[in-house]
């Protein structure tokens, strides 16, 4: 509490969890809820193929980060949740980084579990936030939230064709004050004024994402 009030920065990743009330209390004074439920990506281009809740979800430019994000579209991210904002506190600003295409559907879980993949009646459908960058006026506070806590382990991070490594960095070095250089290829990178996971005080907390596919199939007649 203390942290967040003096204006501390938070790179916060998890997907919509059941019975983690500090957590949930956590994105409240971000002004951001998890929405009960998995997303699943309807459009063929933005998941992986046979698995529609494994999703590459559209790098938007409408802040400095994820303009930054170069090279290839892929940023995969596992069982994510929509990122719903919420309203009553004036002194948030919300930008979008990251979201899902229109043909996205949110599946509700019971107990960790979906039943089915398939898009049915009453699913909410997309676009969904899935990454947001959060400010507060009053105190200062930045936080970076992804809805999946896969978007940072190092499956995703060690494969240089994906951007979540540069989503990483750019993410830490923004909130730590960082400079901008122009490199001689004409791309753009940071030029941070300390190391950036020894000098930069941003409170990093990623859960992991506990999720299951549970489809019950029809039982054969003899």
């Amino acid at each position: 509490e203390s942290y967040l009030a003096s204006g501390g920065d938070f790179i916060i990743t998890a997907m919509y969890q059941e019975n983690m009330p500090n957590f949930n209390k956590l994105l409240a004074r971000f002004g951001v809820e998890a929405a009960a439920g998995v997303i699943l990506e309807g459009d063929a281009d933005h998941y992986l193929p046979n698995y529609p809740y494994a999703i590459f979800p559209v790098i938007t430019v409408e802040h400095e980060i994820s303009r930054k994000l170069t090279g290839s579209s892929y940023l995969p991210i596992l069982s994510a949740t929509a990122l719903n904002k919420m309203e009553g506190n004036s002194a948030l600003t919300f930008t979008t980084l990251l979201k899902t295409t229109d043909q996205a559907y949110l599946k509700k879980t019971s107990g960790g579990y979906i039943t089915s993949v398939s898009k049915e009646k009453g699913d909410a459908e997309g676009p969904f936030p899935v990454g947001l960058f959060v400010e507060n006026g009053d105190t200062g506070s930045q936080a970076v939230i992804i809805s999946s806590g896969s978007v940072f382990t190092d499956d995703y991070l060690s494969v240089a064709s994906y951007q979540n490594s540069q989503l990483l960095t750019g993410s830490v070095n923004f909130m730590a004050d960082a400079e901008v250089i122009v490199n001689n290829d004409g791309t753009t990178s940071f030029l941070p004024d300390r190391s950036i996971f020894l000098g930069a005080a941003i409170a990093l907390i990623f859960v992991l994402p506990v999720f299951f596919v549970s489809i019950k199939k029809k039982e054969r007649s003899e």
